[in-house]
């Protein structure tokens, strides 16, 4: 993980929003955005769209990752990072989420937030097939 992370990290724009309860850490999320060359979309399939592909560096954000500490679940915590992390980003967002993972629950809240399946991809081949979500652009 931490790794990922780290590799993650060094990618152009990358940001990372962190959720506090006092001197604790609650929650975070972070990603960036995708550039003209990435490993993204020729992961996806069925192929997308070639207007969800074609990229300017500013017009869609990849979520790498949301996590929140297990006492806090269910608190809203989760939306509040994922937000803040897209408070400036007026284009779309991006991310691959397991469709089993809380027996389809965690899939189920990405759509309440407004992100809809686009197609399904393997990142890893030990990895297990997920589904690739877009959330359109938001109003500026």
């Amino acid at each position: 993980m931490r790794k990922q992370l780290e590799r993650h990290a060094k990618r152009p724009g990358c940001l990372a929003a962190l959720a506090w309860a006092g001197k604790d850490p609650v929650g975070y999320a972070y990603g960036c955005p995708l550039g003209e060359e990435n490993t993204w979309w020729p992961r996806v399939y069925p192929p997308p769209s070639a207007d969800l592909t074609r990229e300017d560096g500013q017009r869609t954000f990849r979520l790498d990752e949301i996590a929140v500490r297990t006492s806090w679940r269910g608190t809203g915590t989760a939306r509040k990072v994922h937000d803040h992390l897209l408070a400036d980003w007026t284009g779309r967002a991006t991310l691959m989420v397991n469709p089993l993972a809380g027996g389809g629950k965690v899939q189920a809240v990405y759509e309440r937030w407004g992100y809809v399946p686009v197609g399904h991809a393997q990142p890893q081949d030990t990895a297990p097939v997920l589904t690739v979500m877009i959330r359109p652009s938001q109003p500026s």
